[in-house]
């Protein structure tokens, strides 16, 4: 799947970035993981989500 599939979904940040940690978790299985979302919408506030692979 590429990237650019999570961009039209109209969903939250926070969703976004867990989708693609739990897609890419899902497809790899890594030991560790961590995704960072930058976002920064024509409004000018810029909001940065993380999450992490294995959830605590």
């Amino acid at each position: 799947m590429c990237i650019l599939a999570y961009r039209n979904p109209g969903i939250f940040y926070e969703n976004a970035v867990n989708r693609i940690l739990e897609d890419l978790a899902k497809a790899f299985k890594p030991k560790k993981a961590m995704v960072r979302g930058e976002f920064t919408p024509r409004g000018g506030l810029k909001s940065t989500v993380e999450d992490r692979y294995p959830r605590r």
